[in-house]
């Protein structure tokens, strides 16, 4: 039960790590099938300014990688350490 809850708090935190990057990522494909044009970090696109200050907004989101990802590194090692423990541990008490 432990060993499951552990993998998928491990999951959790690489999601948490990766999230804002794939956003920024997503913004990139989202720009090019809406045709917006990029000038700098701000959109600009045709027939909808609101999508060109959406899709701004969400490319600036990839800032909050810098805390992000070193938050979930941290957290997916003292995971894995803590599932290593629970996994081998029993193993060397017997």
């Amino acid at each position: 039960m432990w060993i499951k809850i552990n993998v998928i708090l491990i999951g959790v935190s690489l999601i948490y790590m990766i999230a804002p990057l794939a956003i920024a990522i997503l913004v990139i494909a989202l720009a090019n099938i809406f045709e917006c044009s990029a000038t700098g970090m701000d959109f600009q696109c045709p027939g909808s300014p609101w999508l060109g200050q959406l899709l701004t907004t969400m490319g600036m989101l990839h800032w909050f990688g810098v805390f992000t990802i070193e938050n979930g590194a941290i957290i997916a090692i003292i995971l894995t350490v803590a599932l290593s423990v629970q996994m081998f541990l029993p193993r060397f008490i017997r």
